[in-house]
Formats: C-alpha cells, structure tokens, sequence
C-alpha cells in the first residue's frame, strides 16, 4: 500500500499522513521509501513503531506535527508483536533539530514504554542530538526519570505546553518547571490499559 502511495502518487504530495493502523500492512522498506517520496510534503505524520527495526527518517523540513507509539497496533503492548526479546523492537536514534528542523509538535503516545521490555527511552534522546528550536508542544511517555528530563530539554528546550503521565515519577516535576522555565500549560494525563 505504501509503496503505491510512494511510487504513484508523487504527482499529487501528502501533507498529512495517519498509518498508526497500519502497521502489519507494510514493511519498514515500504515505510522507508514512502518518507523519502513524502519527505518535502508531510506536515503531519503518526506511526507505530511496532515492528519495525530500526526505523529511519529523512530529512523532514515542513513537518510540524510527529505522533509515535511504541507498541503494536492491536494493542498487545506487553509482547511488542514479539515472541521474544531479540525482536524486540528497536527505535532509530533520531537527530532530532537536523531530520525535524520544523518540528512544534511531539506526542510519545505509548503504553509499551513502562509495560512491555526491550524499550528505551534513552534511544530516542542522546545528547549528542542537534536541538529542535521549533517544538514548543510535547507529550512524554511515562517512567522519565530527572535526568531523562534534562535531557529531553536539552533537545527541545523551547517548549511551552508539555503533556506528563501522572505515571512519572514524584521528583521529576520540579525539574520540569527548572528545565523548561518558560512553561505555559502543563497537562497530566492518566495511563488506561
């Protein structure tokens, strides 16, 4: 389906894409060539992870809007879609300000993060990432600890409304307002299973 997207229809680009259930539709080498047709075009994209491993992004210049779930689509969160932990998912290193230099909107929509193995939240943020200057709204997956905090501000710290699970642990939320001063809104929000 992806590649009939990537190859047909290049005359006519896509601005904004949902394929969070999509995901046992297509491989990641579909996926791939799909963002590197789309890459100049998307504003607004959501995915799962799921399966695939790694994941890779071009560089992305008009996305504003980044929606990512760790997990499987049909909502088996604690197995990853995996029988065991060598195919674990492994999310791709992002460099976040090169790949997503436009980029105002994060949402880490996951489950998986504190429930299933095999995921770190560490291999999304390295501080060796150039800084997104444009995010100024993120949501974070539960479980961050205060240095996780740090550095994701390192990364984003321009950000002005910032959506934490209540899941996060209790000394994390006076590094919140130390590591993002300038906070407008901050919204908790509870974890269902």
């Amino acid at each position: 389906m992806l590649t009939l997207l990537a190859t047909e229809f290049d005359a006519c680009p896509l601005k904004n894409v949902d394929a969070r259930s999509l995901e046992d539709e297509f491989e990641a080498e579909e996926l791939d060539e799909f963002l590197c047709s789309h890459n100049a075009t998307l504003e607004s994209l959501s995915l799962y992870f799921g399966r695939f491993q790694p994941l890779t992004f071009p560089e992305m210049k008009n996305l504003r809007e980044l929606t990512l779930r760790v997990g499987c689509s049909g909502g088996d969160f604690l197995d990853f879609c995996c029988d065991s932990d060598d195919e674990r998912p492994k999310p791709c290193e992002f460099d976040w300000g090169a790949q997503f230099p436009n980029l105002v909107t994060l949402i880490l929509d996951d489950v998986a993060t504190k429930y299933a193995n095999g995921f770190s939240i560490h291999r999304l943020f390295k501080l060796d990432t150039t800084p997104c200057l444009a995010l100024k709204n993120l949501k974070v997956p539960p479980e961050l600890d205060a240095e996780d905090v740090a550095t994701i501000g390192h990364i984003f710290p321009n950000v002005l409304k910032l959506i934490v699970p209540l899941q996060t642990q209790d000394n994390v939320f006076p590094q919140l307002f130390t590591t993002w001063p300038q906070l407008k809104a901050l919204v908790l929000s509870t974890l269902y299973l």
